[in-house]
């Protein structure tokens, strides 16, 4: 905390937490009206063990309050909340950002292990489509790996990546779950 600048950590905090807040904000009015909505935050993680650094983890622990506290107001009016994750998210910024594409990610990866665990946005999104055919009544943190295995959906190129195996493997267990 101390190393860091402190309005720059505000403003990731700011930045992070509060656009979640105002989108809620104005869309519960809307939504309690009819029972069955849904809110869905994601986030980093689906543990609230620590993210290396103090205002991210504060920004992305946030979500999951966030997702929990929501969960227990929009109950009464028939609707849920929930928290979702994916694993290293394999986008196109990062793709650019690693300076490498879809097609040779893995050949240039320096751990390619971390390259085969990595995940295109689809794989949460199609894992989040067959969930909210029944979605879940009560609050929970899923993550693309367990959305994957639950409703057997791969990535776009037919693999299963498993971020949190991959993840307690190189870095050991995180704090997993949520209580009241």
């Amino acid at each position: 905390l101390w190393e860091h600048s402190l309005d720059d950590g505000i403003s990731v905090l700011h930045t992070a937490v509060d656009a979640h807040i105002a989108t809620s904000h104005a869309l519960l009015p809307l939504m309690i009206d009819r029972a069955g909505g849904i809110v869905i935050e994601v986030t980093d993680g689906d543990h609230m063990g620590y993210r290396g650094n103090f205002f991210y983890d504060m920004a992305k622990s946030s979500c999951i309050r966030m997702a929990f506290a929501l969960s227990k107001e929009l109950a009464p009016h028939g609707c849920a909340a929930f928290c979702v994750t994916p694993g290293f998210l394999r986008s196109e910024a990062m793709l650019d950002a690693f300076q490498v594409t879809e097609e040779d990610f893995r050949a240039k990866a320096a751990d390619p292990d971390f390259a085969a665990c990595s995940e295109t946005p689809f794989y949460l999104a199609r894992g989040l489509a067959h969930l909210l055919a029944a979605p879940p009544k009560e609050f929970g943190v899923l993550a693309s790996w367990t959305l994957a295995e639950r409703f057997n959906v791969c990535d776009k190129d037919g693999t299963q990546p498993h971020w949190g195996k991959y993840f307690r493997e190189k870095y050991g267990e995180t704090t997993a779950g949520i209580d009241e």
